[in-house]
């Protein structure tokens, strides 16, 4: 029985010294991973200081070699990232050009269904009942020939004459534009531009023809004529338009001959000056004039002259010298000679308003 007893304690004391072990040993484990995780986070904590040592490469300082800079590629991507800004913006714009010009078109489109197609219709109407559609009718509907007087010539230098002659535009409805050149025996002088407003008298020149013999006489030929018919649709008052566009003035004339001035006894060298004044509205960015002088009631000099950017209600003193040898003058003419119906005469310019013509 002693000895089972001694068996017995000692077989306790084995399993407390085993069990004493097995705790060490896990401590001493438990130390190791301990020691393992402190050494991993002080790693962890070096790395990071480290890297935080480390400058960063800056964008701004990359240099393409195909000079592609980084503002250009900043900018394609603000663009990029605002592209549905740029279309919504197109849109409300195209929106806005169609609140305007629809009203307009709406306007314009219903005012020919619902009146001048009837009127339109009724007119035609009429002349089919009246039975009177024949070739006269639409003849007296085409313009009239212009009035042609007799084309005249001056010597104004040695071999040198300048042709003139009145014309006259008896149409009411007809504006005409022509090309037209003079003649004499078998010369024929280069073709030129010229236009003639409704109802209109003026002079149509050709300067300083070379001419070797003595000029009996001479004579116009017109090339070819473009009529555009005034109607109420293109122009609702065509007497207001025109006078509107025309409304120049011409005053203070004084004409110079040339023995009252200082100069060579070989040339005459006269000297006409006057002042223009613009009363319309237009900008012009040309504007011709005629000039005429006369003893008494005949012609004595021709002659043209050209204003470059005449402003509106400005007023322009001119002054030209006058080669030639025009004995006495009684009266000048400075006539306007503007082709209304020409954009390219109207100056355009940029106000706060926006473009004015």
């Amino acid at each position: 029985m002693i000895d089972l007893l001694k068996n017995a304690k000692e077989a306790i004391k084995d399993v407390n010294v085993e069990s004493e072990k097995e705790k060490q040993k896990s401590d001493i484990e438990n130390q190791k991973i301990s020691s393992e995780k402190d050494d991993l986070e002080k790693e962890k904590k070096n790395g990071r200081q480290k890297a935080s040592k480390i400058k960063k490469p800056s964008i701004t300082q990359y240099k393409d070699p195909e000079g592609l800079t980084v503002g250009k590629l900043e900018l394609g991507l603000w663009f990029i990232r605002h592209r549905k800004v740029f279309i919504n913006m197109f849109y409300g714009a195209l929106i806005i050009v169609s609140f305007i010009t629809w009203p307009r078109f709406l306007y314009t489109y219903g005012k020919y269904v619902f009146i001048d197609m009837r009127q339109d219709q009724n007119l035609a109407n009429e002349l089919v009942a009246s039975g009177n559609i024949n070739h006269s009718i639409v003849l007296n509907q085409a313009p009239l020939p212009l009035e042609i007087r007799s084309p005249q010539f001056l010597k104004s230098g040695e071999n040198n004459y300048d042709f003139f002659v009145e014309i006259t535009n008896p149409n009411e409805k007809q504006y005409g534009k022509f090309k037209y050149r003079f003649k004499v025996e078998d010369s024929i002088f280069p073709i030129q531009e010229g236009y003639i407003s409704t109802l209109e008298t003026k002079y149509i020149v050709s300067l300083a023809n070379d001419v070797d013999y003595r000029l009996q006489n001479i004579e116009v030929e017109f090339i070819s004529f473009d009529w555009q018919r005034i109607t109420m649709k293109n122009f609702s008052n065509w007497i207001n338009y025109v006078a509107e566009r025309k409304d120049i003035t011409i005053s203070d004339k004084v004409y110079t001959p040339a023995q009252s001035t200082i100069l060579s006894e070989k040339v005459n060298v006269n000297s006409l000056k006057f002042t223009v004044t613009n009363n319309t509205v237009y900008n012009y960015s040309y504007v011709d004039f005629v000039l005429l002088l006369y003893n008494r009631e005949s012609i004595v000099g021709v002659n043209t002259y050209r204003i470059n950017k005449l402003s509106s209600e400005k007023e322009q003193e001119v002054v030209i010298s006058w080669v030639g040898n025009h004995g006495r003058v009684t009266s000048i003419e400075v006539i306007p000679n503007i082709d209304i119906l020409n954009d390219e005469i109207y100056l355009r310019y940029v106000g706060e308003g926006g473009e004015i013509k």
